[in-house]
């Protein structure tokens, strides 16, 4: 019997954000690999909202070795690096830190960090492990939060993917994202997130060598992620009731849900 492909295609991948129809932003996701390991490299902009990040993950189990993420907003930039550890991620940004502990009945963790290079692993993670749960690792407010497969049938494809695509459906604190990917190369076609009028399309796709990632000059301001009815800068425009950031509507605009935020602690006490 053929081994089950558990890696994502090696090549630069262009990616259309879309809310209600109107496309909010770009994303440039590369993927390279060798004998030890694949890499993952992400260029976004949106709007007032530019984000590079690197992910590796050990081949041929695609185990996440290392994180790492720069983001500039109008309020300033901040560099974010992703310790990980079995059971455990440690994120760190300036003169903060805080650990995410995995879900007892999901051992599997994946970063929750509202962007495209993440979401676009999670097909070929979940096939890898064989997992039906994950913990998804918010990184704004060290949050962890259970995702659950939705085992039934997805019948309503989008607009433009091929007709030969697989599809797996997850729960995230009650927000049901679809991914419609290529069953041979694990290539995302779309992230359909029904409830929030989102779509990640792929638009165009080659082999050009991965754009090196520019670094942002660091602050300790933490990028806001929030809660699937909560807005702030970081999420569609509107200050998020639990994040603890003073955010300004309009500011800037992220692509994804969010999921999960809560003011960032010191180790050991409160900020």
């Amino acid at each position: 019997m053929a081994a089950i492909r558990a890696l994502l295609a090696e090549g630069t991948y262009h990616y259309d954000l879309v809310v209600n129809g109107a496309s909010i932003g770009k994303s440039d996701v590369a993927v390279s690999s060798d004998a030890h390991e694949m890499t993952v490299r992400e260029r976004l902009t949106q709007g007032q909202v530019d984000a590079a990040t690197q992910a590796t993950y050990a081949t041929p189990t695609v185990a996440l070795t290392s994180y790492s993420a720069d983001v500039k907003l109008p309020s300033g930039s901040q560099h974010t690096t992703v310790l990980v550890k079995h059971g455990v991620m440690t994120v760190q940004v300036p003169r903060q830190s805080v650990d995410i502990n995995a879900d007892p009945a999901a051992p599997l963790m994946i970063v929750g960090d509202n962007l495209v290079g993440t979401n676009v692993m999670i097909p070929s993670l979940l096939q890898a492990t064989g997992a039906k749960t994950y913990t998804l690792a918010v990184l704004a407010g060290g949050k962890a939060y259970l995702a659950k497969v939705i085992n039934e049938k997805v019948t309503s494809r989008p607009a433009g993917v091929p007709a030969g695509d697989s599809e797996v459906a997850v729960d995230v604190a009650g927000l049901r994202e679809v991914f419609w990917y290529h069953p041979g190369s694990l290539v995302v076609d779309d992230v359909n997130v029904a409830a929030q009028g989102l779509d990640i399309r792929l638009v165009s796709q080659g082999a050009e060598t991965p754009t090196p990632q520019q670094s942002a000059a660091p602050t300790p301001v933490p990028t806001c992620t929030a809660l699937p009815e909560s807005r702030c800068q970081f999420c569609f425009g509107r200050r998020n009731k639990t994040c603890g950031n003073n955010h300004r509507s309009g500011q800037g605009r992220a692509p994804l849900p969010g999921r999960g935020a809560g003011a960032w602690k010191r180790r050991g006490r409160s900020r």
